[in-house]
């Protein structure tokens, strides 16, 4: 396991390693965990049970969760969503990157995160995955009207166009959104994409984001011209990041004319 990470301070208690979440479990004391972190250490489906059941029973005060490159499935991922929702598991933080999470993952994450709307729920960071656009959509059509998700990591997951992007953004809400940093880092969004998710950027109810990821999303030409309408939208945003794109001239003059007199601190 490759130490050197940091680890928030707010947590009663981090667990790092299985010994001492056995020694936790053995010694009847869960619930002094705060945040469990099993970065990188592969776990078999019969420890996925194991993890599911101290979920459920054991771990009631647990707010984070970082179940990243350890191997996780679909099956295994229902599993430990089950377990926190049985529980009544009211994580602020869910991070499961690189793993194998399919389209089905997207519909357990989207329910369990449903679960915990008008609770503390402020970011999911599932970077690296196999979500496809139907499984990015399942989640965000849960958590888009979401008190207070503030961060959502859907960075290569090969999503590409699929309507149910639309779909799952026409369901905003007039007050609740509060989404503040969203990344599509490395997927093939390209034009068609950017235009059905074009309904969450121009909602006149989007007003809390600060930070735009779209590097390396296939974007063309005409990307530059909807990318203009989401920034006079988006008044908060302070940090855009279009890099390695292709991005037509007309529609970068656009953009850059839209960004004048803006607080864009960061263009990439």
């Amino acid at each position: 396991m490759k130490r050197g990470r940091r680890y928030d301070r707010d947590a009663d208690v981090s667990v790092q390693d299985w010994e001492t979440l056995n020694a936790h479990v053995a010694t009847k004391t869960c619930e002094e965990v705060g945040e469990l972190v099993l970065y990188q250490l592969m776990i078999t489906p019969r420890q996925y049970q194991w993890v599911g059941s101290v979920l459920r029973h054991l771990l009631r005060r647990l707010r984070k969760l970082d179940l990243s490159s350890v191997g996780m499935d679909d099956q295994a991922c229902a599993v430990v969503c089950r377990g926190l929702e049985g529980g009544g598991v009211k994580l602020r933080g869910m991070t499961f990157c690189g793993n194998s999470l399919g389209p089905a993952s997207g519909g357990v994450i989207g329910h369990y995160a449903a679960s915990l709307n008008g609770t503390s729920l402020e970011y999911i960071k599932l970077r690296f995955n196999k979500l496809t656009a139907v499984g990015a959509a399942a989640i965000l059509k849960r958590v888009v009207n979401h008190p207070s998700l503030t961060y959502l990591d859907f960075g290569s997951n090969g999503i590409t166009p699929h309507p149910s992007l639309r779909d799952a953004v026409q369901s905003i809400s007039v007050s609740a959104n509060s989404i503040k940093a969203l990344s599509l880092y490395g997927n093939e969004v390209t034009d068609q994409g950017l235009r059905q998710l074009s309904p969450y950027f121009t909602h006149p109810h989007v007003n809390h984001l600060t930070v735009l990821d779209l590097w390396t999303c296939g974007l063309g030409p005409d990307s530059g011209i909807v990318l203009s309408t989401v920034v006079q939208n988006c008044k908060t945003l302070q940090e855009l990041k279009l890099g390695n794109n292709q991005l037509s001239d007309k529609g970068t003059r656009r953009l850059c004319t839209q960004l004048l007199g803006m607080s864009v601190a960061t263009l990439l």
